[in-house]
């Protein structure tokens, strides 16, 4: 069921102004139901009362509270989803040193074993060269 017009300009308007005579000799649509043909038809259009006008300005205000809430907690998510973010971000940088760190570790490990080869082929050609000077 939707809103007629007149409702709908009403609920529009902020809270903050106040009810004006014009809104006060707004006519409204009644929208009733049919009871021999169970279908939605507009009844003579009446002007509303006090109460249905405080009725609509309580679901005006109640609306725009809830406006703000909305509003209030959407800036809280996306300051939670930064802080993520930033949480993350510091993370992969940690984990990026922390790569570095094994990166280097590795590399000296290599430069380690061939610096052992290198070595052990060099007192082999020493062994070698003695050998070969005794000989001689």
């Amino acid at each position: 069921m939707s809103l007629s017009p007149a409702i709908k300009s009403v609920l529009s308007t902020p809270t903050s102004t106040s009810t004006s005579s014009s809104k006060q000799s707004m006519s409204l649509a009644l929208i009733t139901l049919s009871s021999s043909s169970s279908s939605l038809q507009y009844a003579d259009t009446v002007s509303p009362s006090p109460i249905t006008l405080l009725n609509m300005r309580f679901l005006q205000t109640r609306i725009d509270h809830l406006r703000i809430k909305l509003e209030h907690h959407q800036e809280r998510h996306n300051a939670l989803e930064l802080k993520d973010a930033e949480l993350s971000l510091k993370m992969l940088k940690h984990d990026e040193a922390g790569l570095y760190h094994f990166y280097l570790a590795a590399e000296r490990a290599k430069t380690r074993e061939a610096m052992e080869k290198n070595r052990d082929k060099l007192k082999g050609l020493k062994k070698n060269l003695d050998e070969l000077l005794l000989k001689n």
